[in-house]
């Protein structure tokens, strides 16, 4: 068993690098590591909107102010990226078996060969893949 610290930014990136068709195996693999990211996600967004709902404007009803369906900011501008920024750079700790590990690794490898990434995207695919390979303890 080994321990992944990963950054809370980079969760919903293994989701989509993962995706595509895969063996059985390598299926049930995925998602038992999926299902360990989820309740890290499912924090990771409620936290965002409780950020989003304290930093945000406020109508005179007291109301977070919103423009299609988005929060807005003026005021509390940079508080509010300061705190974002902290959330997205917390780390988490995810156990996971040595075989799945590996499974994972080789689901991951090439993945940039195949798949158009923007940057955000390409940028993150390197620090999972560090994560990956740097991040673990026994």
């Amino acid at each position: 068993m080994k321990t992944l610290h990963v950054k809370k930014g980079l969760l919903k990136y293994f989701k989509k690098f993962l995706d595509g068709k895969l063996s059985g195996k390598e299926c049930r693999i995925r998602s038992r590591f999926l299902q360990k990211l989820f309740p890290f996600i499912q924090e990771l967004e409620d936290t965002r909107i409780a950020l989003c709902e304290n930093f945000c404007d406020r109508k005179e009803s007291g109301e977070p102010s919103m423009v299609g369906g988005n929060y807005t900011f003026s005021a509390h501008f940079k508080e509010f990226n300061e705190e974002y920024a902290k959330l997205f750079n917390e780390t988490v700790s995810i156990e996971i078996e040595d075989d799945d590990l590996e499974s994972i690794k080789k689901m991951l490898k090439g993945k940039e060969e195949k798949t158009e990434f923007d940057v955000e995207e390409y940028e993150s695919y390197n620090e999972i893949n560090k994560c990956l390979y740097e991040n673990t303890d026994v």
